[in-house]
């Protein structure tokens, strides 16, 4: 009996063997940038910016500060989006980039999820 038990406490039944499997793959994806920003009536701006080869999505991000303090965050998966909301007479800083990488890790982090029936 002390044979079998020692045979069950041994590395060939640990569960530890699939955090090694940490492979990371470099994404090189483009620069985003805006090419259009344009005033629309009733406190909106439409932003276009050109697209990006390899880019599932692009993250929007505005503030009124130069430092993005307390900013939004919008996704959106075209290349022309609208701002809404925004307050009069304010000059906004806006910054757009793709969320390729982004998608790839939010991925990964939900098959790394082991879920019970």
């Amino acid at each position: 009996m002390k044979q079998k038990e020692s045979d069950t406490t041994g590395t060939s039944g640990s569960t530890n063997d699939s955090t090694n499997d940490n492979t990371s793959t470099k994404i090189s994806v483009g620069k985003v940038t805006i090419s259009k920003a344009k005033n629309i009536k009733g406190r909106k701006v439409e932003i276009q910016y050109k697209k990006v080869s390899k880019a599932k999505g692009y993250q929007i991000r505005y503030s009124l500060k130069t430092n993005m303090g307390s900013s939004k965050t919008k996704s959106t998966t075209k290349t022309k989006y609208t701002l809404k909301s925004l307050k009069k007479n304010k000059k906004y800083y806006i910054q757009v980039r793709d969320t390729a990488i982004m998608l790839r890790i939010k991925k990964y982090m939900e098959n790394g999820v082991q879920r019970n029936p």
